[in-house]
């Protein structure tokens, strides 16, 4: 389709990756309730997502799996972290006996603080915890303004680093995000160009806002439909 992604366009806008210095990839996946939905193979959503998680580690280069290192993120209204600065291996294992119950709305700003939040934290392990929260709170009390100030204190935390996320969702932004605070984040992202947002839209729905979060932040976008092939396909993309 028109909004998917050439090969050799992806070739132009990807970072170069240096086989010298590994990168943090964080994969930021969507968990609203109609992730739940049995539509994917005979699938529901959040399975069929799961395994091309899976997928996307285990068929990685030899040399990414030893030098890269990888988080889980899940959003919905909130986000959630699953594991931080894993290895490949470590990764797949933790995946592997990860639930994740999927509910409530989808809110793009959720899954985009944790993002930051994520690449700017040293590895602290495994084990649920919420990366909004009082964050959360105090950018509701004070406006786009806090927001911005916040995204830019988090993202000069993560210096040189090369950090690819990776934001899949099967659903527009619906659950009450501000529009000014979006504004601002985006901006914020612009400013920083290594870290990377390469989002999949995940079925037909109006995917514009995942387009803008990518260009943005310089990354890529993929569209994908409900099925186990199109959804592996747009992960090895990225």
């Amino acid at each position: 389709s028109d909004s998917e992604v050439s090969a050799s366009e992806l070739q132009d806008v990807l970072m170069p990756l240096k086989r010298d210095q590994g990168h943090h990839v964080i994969l930021v996946i969507d968990t609203s309730g109609s992730m739940r939905t049995a539509d994917v193979d005979g699938q529901t959503r959040i399975s069929a997502v799961k395994a091309a998680c899976s997928t996307f580690l285990e068929s990685l280069p030899e040399d990414d799996k030893v030098l890269c290192r990888f988080s889980l993120l899940s959003f919905n209204t909130t986000c959630t972290s699953h594991f931080v600065q894993f290895p490949a291996d470590k990764a797949l294992a933790a995946l592997a006996k990860l639930d994740i119950k999927a509910r409530l709305g989808t809110q793009y700003s959720a899954g985009i603080k944790g993002a930051v939040q994520c690449a700017a934290k040293p590895a602290c392990g495994s084990g649920p915890s919420k990366s909004d929260g009082t964050l959360h709170a105090q950018i509701t009390q004070h406006g786009p303004t806090a927001q911005n100030s916040w995204i830019v204190k988090k993202t000069s935390a993560i210096s040189t680093e090369r950090v690819r996320v990776i934001f899949l969702t099967d659903g527009q932004n619906c659950a009450g995000d501000d529009p000014a605070v979006i504004k601002e984040l985006l901006a914020a992202l612009e400013q920083f160009s290594n870290l990377q947002f390469h989002c999949i839209g995940f079925g037909s729905e109006d995917f514009t806002g995942l387009q803008q979060i990518s260009a943005i932040s310089h990354g890529t976008y993929q569209s994908c439909h409900f099925s186990t092939a199109s959804l592996h396909a747009a992960f090895s993309t990225v």
